[in-house]
């Protein structure tokens, strides 16, 4: 008999018995049909009553009314085995002293029906052997019947009934064993049914207090049962979700891909999956979840219902998100550091070619008259070069290897440059128009990062324009500005340059209008755009002491306006007068350069202006010179990157030999170098190639004149 017997064991269990009384019923039984009454009466305690104590009371006292025994008891075999712990007593109205929470031991006749599993009495009891078990104060024995309770071919428990008038006979020998069969029933029942629900207390607690979210789902989809966590992770409430569907808090896109795995499960191609998928929560975020699906089938292989098991990965996919973002940022930053390099070598290697155009013009302006073609043609010479050496700061500011030097700048001579430059580069369908104002004041900036705002932002425009078509307008006017004027653009009130840059593009969703100014956000395509640009222009509008406001439109357009400065008339005015004059000196200057062109055009230079000259290509050379008699040169003018022994080693070890001798470094880039390091290492002054001649010959004298 199987420990945890289903109802259909219990009925096959009742046919049993009642064959049983049929079959008797002639021979032993004198009204059968009352006696079955009694079982069948019986066999309904197996489920009703909520102990298995309830229910085997019941039995046992219909077990004395269909016998006739006065007194009795059930007991129930001890875990060690030895012992009947007996569960209730019946004395039938007689004096019993006997605590009934005793242990009984199994000896004698109990003993007989434990180990026979066999109904045994014994009529004559008080006269056998038996009674000498007996404890003092039992009730007195005329005879006795012990009804094994059977269960998997072993005796558990016993019913014992006693005193029956006329003693016990086959009859109740019957009787007894079916009512002792059916309290192993009833004893059977009450252990699985204790078993059930100390199975399902466990699985409740398991099931709510799992870390994981966990659902029980119906096969169209319905949420049947939820615990707690589940209810966490989408944010509704158990009552809520029970009344929902998968889809309703599945991200609409990610539903195509669940879709091809359930698929599969109804086409039983396999009973469970996994993937990661997007919840929509109550509050309209998407939380990202690790879903495990698995069906349970009945016997016919159809699915009854679905476990879906559900880990919050909403941080972890941020993360990965995170660390994209900042792949991509330091991939963006390596690049970046490339070009840079690469520019700063090609800045170097231009500086070396434009040195004598700048030098040897210059030079040769002094040998004509100013009113000769000669002179005309020369200047326009040495004007393309000093335009070629800003266009080398420029590189060098983009490689950040130069410093940002603020001087007075006229926005409207680099809007010129710049605009021709984006003609070229943007299609001729998109027109330009422009509106800049020629008598706009100048601005204290640095010519080169004015060229960048105005670069990013046209560049900008294009990008919005491209795919719809439309106008790109350029504007730069001045205005006095006022705090009353518009508070919103919060400057210290005075005179501006406004540069505006329009286009009839496809505008900037406001959701992300508090985000374009962050370093590294794009709305542009792969490849389009670093999201570097805008922050550029903020930066830099900002260290200018300016502002920046943009309008825009979604499906219209934008309008970028930037605020600069315009620079004071009376230090306008001073640095339009401020010339240089030609100066010159007689002293002795050591000139080393590893490059002979450079250095003999520094030579020359040097010479018009009246000094004189030892001049090396080897920087050991002239460490040798200067060793030999430091006392005969009055000024050091060095280049940076030399082989051997560069321009800083060579300053030191001049530095050491002769302390106050004043040096000059002239380098055309270098990430080690800058006023503060020069200044440090005892080095008066420091000059950007290529070398203009009046820049030199100021220099110079500024060194030598400060001593």
């Amino acid at each position: 008999m199987s420990l945890m017997p289903t109802y259909k064991d219990l009925e096959n269990r009742v046919a049993e018995l009642e064959h049983q009384v049929r079959q008797h019923e002639a021979d032993t039984f004198q009204k059968p049909v009352h006696i079955l009454s009694v079982l069948m009466e019986a066999f309904r305690y197996t489920p009703v009553c909520k102990t298995f104590e309830a229910a085997a009371k019941k039995i046992f006292y219909q077990c004395k009314r269909l016998t006739g025994a006065r007194s009795g008891y059930v007991a129930l075999l001890s875990e060690n085995g030895t012992e009947n712990d007996v569960l209730f007593l019946d004395a039938g109205g007689m004096p019993c002293d006997v605590d009934p929470d005793l242990p009984m031991p199994i000896r004698g006749l109990r003993e007989r029906a434990y180990k026979t599993k066999e109904v045994a009495f014994d009529n004559a009891f008080s006269e056998s052997p038996w009674m000498k078990f007996m404890p003092e104060g039992h009730v007195r024995l005329d005879n006795v019947l012990f009804a094994p309770l059977n269960i998997d071919n072993k005796t558990v428990g016993v019913i014992g009934i006693a005193n029956k008038p006329g003693g016990f006979n086959e009859q109740d020998v019957h009787i007894s064993k079916i009512m002792g069969d059916l309290a192993a029933v009833a004893l059977t029942y009450a252990r699985s049914q204790s078993q059930l629900k100390n199975s399902e207390a466990l699985f409740r607690t398991i099931f709510e207090q799992a870390a994981v979210g966990i659902a029980q789902v119906t096969p169209d989809g319905r949420f049947t049962k939820v615990n707690a966590r589940f209810a966490d992770i989408t944010g509704y409430s158990k009552d809520e979700l029970t009344r929902m569907n998968f889809a309703e808090i599945t991200y609409p896109e990610d539903l195509n891909t669940e879709s091809k795995s359930i698929d599969r499960v109804l086409k039983r191609e396999i009973d469970g999956f996994e993937i990661e998928k997007r919840y929509i929560h109550k509050s309209g975020q998407l939380v990202w979840i690790k879903l495990y699906s698995n069906v349970v089938r009945d016997e016919k292989e159809n699915i009854q219902f679905a476990v879906a098991s559900v880990i919050d990965i909403t941080e972890r996919k941020i993360a990965e998100t995170n660390r994209e973002k900042f792949q991509e940022q330091l991939d963006q930053a390596q690049k970046m550091e490339s070009i840079g390099s690469l520019a700063g070598g090609i800045a170097h290697d231009f500086n070396n070619l434009l040195f004598p155009i700048v030098g040897l013009s210059e030079m040769m302006l002094d040998d004509f008259p100013p009113d000769s073609p000669e002179h005309h043609d020369l200047y326009e010479i040495f004007k393309a070069g000093k335009r070629g050496r800003e266009l080398v700061q420029q590189i060098l500011s983009f490689s950040r290897q130069s410093e940002h030097r603020l001087i007075l700048v006229h926005i409207q001579k680099i809007l010129k440059e710049v605009l021709k430059l984006c003609r070229a580069t943007i299609p001729a369908d998109i027109p330009i128009t422009q509106d800049i104002m020629t008598d706009c004041g100048p601005v204290m900036a640095d010519p080169t990062q004015i060229h960048q705002i105005a670069m990013n932002l046209i560049t900008n425009a294009f990008h919005a324009v491209e795919p719809v078509g439309g106008t790109i307008t350029v504007t730069l006017r001045q205005v006095d500005f006022s705090h009353r004027d518009d508070p919103a653009v919060r400057l210290v009130a005075g005179c501006y340059a406004v540069l505006s840059i329009t286009d009839t593009g496809t505008g900037i969703d406001p959701a992300v209008m508090n985000k374009i100014f962050d370093p590294y956000f794009t709305t542009k395509g792969k490849g389009r755009g670093t999201g570097l640009g805008l922050a550029t222009v903020y930066g830099i509008v900002k260290a200018h002491g300016g502002n920046i406001r943009v309008h825009s439109e979604v499906g219209k357009g934008s309008s970028f306006d930037v605020y600069l400065p315009v620079a004071a008339k009376k230090a306008a005015m001073a640095s339009e007068k401020q010339q240089y004059p030609l100066l010159t000196g007689t002293e002795h200057i050591l000139l080393v350069d590893d490059e002979a062109p450079i250095v003999h055009m520094e030579k020359q230079m040097l010479e018009r202006l009246g000094y004189r000259i030892a001049s090396f290509t080897s920087s050991t050379d002239a460490l040798a010179a200067f060793k030999t008699d430091s006392l005969q040169f009055d000024l050091v003018v060095t280049d940076m990157n030399m082989p051997d022994v560069n321009g800083m080693l060579l300053a030191k070890k001049l530095i050491a030999i002769r302390p106050e001798i004043p040096i000059i470094i002239c380098t055309g880039f270098s990430e080690r170098i800058n006023k503060e390091n020069v200044s440090a290492l005892g080095i008066k002054g420091l000059l950007m190639k290529p070398l203009v001649m009046s820049d030199l010959a100021h220099k110079i004298r500024e060194v030598l004149d400060s001593k």
